[in-house]
């Protein structure tokens, strides 16, 4: 993350000015990769100078952090936006399993190139974890509170721990699809997002077809806003 010394920008033209460098970082390294990436063409890119580049951020490791950050807050932004729209229309608690399965997939799937770049930079940076760590926990946190709202029964402290660990389950699963690619699933396979979701409600012991006996409907991830 860039040093909290630094103060975030006050003014529209700056904050626009970082968010196109940030931008252009992304593209960066999706398309050359943490080590490849250019400072110069960073800021040739955004159309700032390489002078303000190194001012807002530091150096280069501050950098890619803060670029991690962006991506961080992209998918955190979908994983709030699903579960707004989750409560707002009263999903019942699979369609809302479904759709986070969903988010899951199609945004590493939008991002592989950067998340396959930004786990090996992290490989060698134990602190690099904790924002994804708290993040994901914020995310969990939030669909945890929704399903349950969803539920008769309530809170169950059992099953929300299994559930934890069904959800742990499927996003390590689609980042082994990103980075090592075993097969046989794989992150564009049209399939992969049912896979998940039965490989998720087999575990937490939810059946994985309807009650007609066909698999149950697959919806499609919600974006954020800002997306």
């Amino acid at each position: 993350m860039p040093s909290s010394s630094l103060k975030p920008p006050q003014q529209e033209r700056s904050r626009k000015g970082e968010k196109a460098l940030l931008q252009a970082g992304l593209k960066g390294i999706e398309t050359r990769g943490v080590a490849g990436l250019n400072m110069a063409d960073v800021a040739a890119e955004a159309k700032a100078s390489i002078g303000s580049l190194y001012f807002r951020f530091g150096d280069k490791s501050q950098f890619v952090e803060a670029v991690l950050a962006v991506a961080l807050k992209e998918f955190q932004d979908r994983g709030f936006a699903l579960c707004e729209t989750a409560e707002r229309e009263k999903w019942p608690q699979r369609r809302i399993l479904e759709g986070w399965v969903a988010v899951v997939v199609t945004s590493v799937r939008e991002r592989r190139s950067l998340v396959r770049e930004l786990i090996s930079h992290m490989a060698t940076r134990p602190d690099a974890w904790k924002p994804i760590h708290e993040r994901r926990r914020q995310l969990e946190d939030r669909l945890l509170s929704v399903l349950s709202a969803r539920s008769s029964s309530g809170r169950n402290p059992a099953r929300e721990m299994r559930l934890r660990i069904g959800l742990q389950v499927v996003a390590a699963t689609v980042i082994n699809m990103v980075v090592v690619d075993p097969g046989p699933l794989r992150i564009n396979d049209p399939s992969a997002k049912d896979a998940l979701c039965d490989l998720l409600f087999s575990f937490i012991g939810a059946p994985t077809t309807n009650a007609k006996g066909k698999a149950a409907p697959q919806h499609k991830a919600v974006r954020s806003k800002k997306a």
